[in-house]
């Protein structure tokens, strides 16, 4: 008889908002990079704007630094992505190096939504669902998700460091739910 196998942290949650994403995507035709910050009685959502990489990765850094001050649970991440497939760690050192704003989309690399789940205590886990759209209508297909953080994983927009930070910051003083007061 299988074993059910240990459910990772904020499962439900996270499969349920990237459901969410591929909806809103297949519906709108794009996707807006969204966070959400995790807390015990409610999720705060956050779109994210942004054109360049520099912008990207301050954006994030904004949303690390209020997690840390929240003391949210996670922070779970779906962005729209194109991604390359390369042949090895020197093929893509390489092309890190000589990549332009554009490029991927320029060769039409492969379209997906990447979340990226990262537990205040505990590893980071993240599933990425490849998608195309096809010619005739521009209608959205998705592939089967796949888990896009197989070690040795490491998460360039949200770092371990925030699971430090937000350990050692003073816990902010949160709101218990409506339904939980006395």
């Amino acid at each position: 008889m299988p074993t059910k196998a240990k459910a990772r942290p904020f499962e439900e949650l996270a499969l349920d908002l990237l459901k969410q994403a591929k909806e809103k995507l297949r519906t709108n035709k794009s996707f807006t990079a969204t966070v959400f910050l995790v807390y015990p009685f409610h999720v705060e959502i956050l779109e994210l704007s942004f054109q360049r990489p520099e912008e990207k990765y301050a954006s994030f850094a904004n949303v690390i630094e209020m997690a840390v001050g929240t003391n949210a649970d996670a922070i779970i991440s779906i962005t729209d992505q194109r991604v390359r497939t390369l042949p090895s760690k020197t093929a893509t050192e390489q092309f890190r190096k000589r990549y332009r704003q554009g490029d991927l989309e320029a060769e039409k690399a492969s379209e997906v939504l990447g979340m990226i789940v990262s537990p205040r205590d505990g590893a980071d886990w993240g599933l990425s669902v490849a998608y195309k759209r096809t010619d005739d209508t521009g209608s959205i297909v998705y592939g089967r998700a796949k888990s896009n953080t197989r070690p040795p994983y490491t998460n360039n927009l949200i770092p371990e460091s925030w699971k430090k930070a937000a350990a050692k910051a003073k816990p902010a003083k949160r709101k218990a739910s409506p339904s939980r007061r006395k």
